[in-house]
């Protein structure tokens, strides 16, 4: 999607009377941004368009259309520049580029008749300009991979276990234990403990909360959390092994799950949980990880590069 003009394509076929540079002619179409920068959705475009008047040029029209879609192109129309005079000029107008990454625009210089895209006057001459356009490049409220610390995230005060607090660095596997080796992006995350050796520092004697700080979020959006757990349940103990990932559009008020493993064996991968958030939203993240006796079952859990963007 560069500032530049890309390759010319043919929508239209008719019978053209006229004759180069004696009658109507289109003669060059360039599209470029008002700021030098590259093409991408919401940026104000010009279109030059470099024609050939007839005689005085009175008679004559150059319509403009784009379309955002170039391979299916349903044309929509810019607006109509007269000439000044007859021969050789350049005829511009302004728009604003939509989404799409393959669009087009449409030159219909016409004698006479009446604005449309495609026309069958025998003396109109007419050009489509293709060109790619850059993605949006994502607006987010929230893009915290953890590198630089645990970013207000804290081991809510409804925490009922009595080890596995949750900390930020790089997570380890002894033998045997339930925890996933290293982090999902870097070499920082958050997670339940450090462990030395197999259930050592492992979830026990109930459930470890982690909380988010509270993200007001103006526009719809997506919520994305990179998340791991790790279990083994060694069958016919006592009830109150969980994982939990939830999420609130209130603040708190009300929860939704977003990943959840009840008492069974789970093995440590990092998965991606992803949620719609809407406009004017006050979200917040909550993770449970829960081992419901003392002397129960190895559990843990984690998550990394968590992100709200639009």
């Amino acid at each position: 999607g560069r500032n530049r003009p890309a390759q010319h394509r043919r929508y239209l076929h008719r019978r053209y009377l006229g004759h180069f540079h004696s009658d109507e002619s289109n003669d060059r179409i360039v599209v470029s941004t008002l700021d030098g920068s590259n093409f991408a959705p919401g940026k104000t475009v010009r279109i030059d368009a470099t024609v050939y008047a007839w005689s005085t040029g009175a008679s004559d029209h150059l319509d403009l259309y784009y379309a955002a879609n170039a391979n299916s192109p349903s044309w929509t129309y810019i607006g109509t520049v007269n000439p000044s005079g007859g021969g050789l000029q350049t005829l511009s107008a302004t728009y604003t580029l939509p989404s799409g990454s393959m669009q087009a625009v449409r030159a219909r210089f016409r004698y006479n008749g009446s604005a449309a895209a495609c026309g069958t006057g025998a003396y109109d001459d007419h050009d489509d300009l293709v060109f790619s356009v850059d993605s949006p490049t994502p607006t987010c409220t929230v893009d915290d991979d953890f590198e630089g610390g645990a970013a207000a995230w804290t081991n809510d005060a409804a925490s009922t276990c009595t080890t596995g607090a949750y900390v930020t660095g790089n997570p380890t596997n002894p033998g045997g234990g339930r925890q996933i080796v290293g982090s999902h992006s870097g070499t920082s995350s958050i997670f339940t403990a450090t462990n030395t050796s197999a259930g050592v520092n492992d979830v026990d004697g109930g459930n470890c909360i982690l909380g988010s700080p509270t993200w007001s979020v103006a526009n719809a959006s997506t919520l994305s959390v990179w998340y791991w757990h790790g279990q083994r349940d060694t069958g016919g103990d006592a009830s109150g092994d969980f994982f939990r990932l939830e999420y609130s559009t209130n603040g708190g008020s009300s929860w939704t799950t977003m990943a959840s493993n009840g008492d069974t064996t789970s093995t440590a991968t990092w998965s991606n949980a992803t949620a719609s958030i809407p406009a004017g939203a006050n979200v917040k993240v909550r993770v449970q990880c829960s081992d419901g006796t003392a002397s129960g079952d190895l559990v843990e859990c984690g998550i990394d590069d968590v992100s709200i963007c639009q």
